[in-house]
């Protein structure tokens, strides 16, 4: 489906990147794994990594993937923005803007073809 193949780039943009600052992600990941009492290595195996992965994502080395911060978000009970600094909200308005406007495109595209 369009939409949620839409959906899904747009939160992926938002999500941390080379461009944003990786210690910070780094802290961010440190604090949600210490306030649930877990260790680097009780994180690791529960996402399935090394616990040099988490030390190296934790000082900002490394940025996680999308697929390994959302593992990181649901076992340490934060929401995935937590960790990008995203809002949910201005995401989900971006998306309704951006749906917007593909009906738009679509209707003049329509007209288009029809005058072909």
């Amino acid at each position: 489906m369009v939409i949620t193949s839409l959906a899904c780039s747009i939160l992926k943009a938002y999500m941390p990147s080379s461009s944003s600052s990786p210690l910070k992600l780094g802290n961010k990941i440190r604090q949600a794994r210490t306030d649930r009492g877990m260790r680097q290595a009780d994180l690791a195996k529960l996402i399935g990594l090394s616990v040099q992965s988490i030390s190296a994502f934790e000082s900002g080395k490394i940025i996680p993937g999308l697929q390994h911060l959302e593992k990181i978000a649901y076992h340490t009970h934060r929401p995935v923005h937590f960790f990008s600094g995203q809002k949910v909200a201005e995401a989900m308005a971006r998306i309704d803007q951006l749906v917007t406007e593909l009906t738009e495109l679509k209707q003049i595209l329509g007209q288009v073809v029809e005058h072909e």
